[in-house]
């Protein structure tokens, strides 16, 4: 188990100087005192996660330390790749996936326009027009085959 959510058993542990701690027994090996509902599993690793969290706090301290010896500005600490975003941001993202739903099924709804159709007049133009391209073409074809001679 990672980092525990805010609304589980392991979440009012986490932090905190009374998180559960080992007592070593002679006889029957590790004994851990625990609040009902924490396992001993939960229990090492939100002691692992605070142990970590420690570790990392003494390691920026120190590099304050060295950068105020040396003069230099320390180095800043390796990130883990996780960013994380404010609850204004989630939200204001969250508005924008909204609002392109609700337009998105806005265009959806509405009724398709009507086809156009074209009128009997329009209709014997364009068949005009079509009939005068073909009589043009098959008459360029008969003056090509009288140019050649018979073979």
């Amino acid at each position: 188990m990672s980092d525990p959510s805010p609304g589980s058993n392991l979440s009012r542990f986490y932090g905190s100087p009374r998180c559960p701690t080992l007592n070593l027994s002679t006889e029957k090996g590790y004994r851990m005192n625990l609040p009902s509902g924490i396992t001993p599993k939960d229990a090492l690793e939100l002691m692992l996660v605070g142990l970590q969290a420690r570790k990392a706090h003494v390691e920026a301290v120190v590099a304050d330390l060295q950068a105020g010896l040396t003069g230099t500005p320390a180095p800043p600490p390796p990130s883990s790749g996780k960013r994380s975003l404010s609850p204004e941001a989630r939200e204001r993202i969250a508005a924008a996936q909204r609002a392109r739903w609700a337009k998105a099924k806005g265009k959806a709804g509405k009724a398709v326009p009507r086809r156009r159709t074209i009128s009997a007049a329009g209709r014997a133009a364009i068949a005009k027009a079509q009939r005068e391209r073909w009589a043009k073409a098959k008459a360029q074809i008969a003056r090509l085959k009288r140019k050649r001679p018979a073979a």
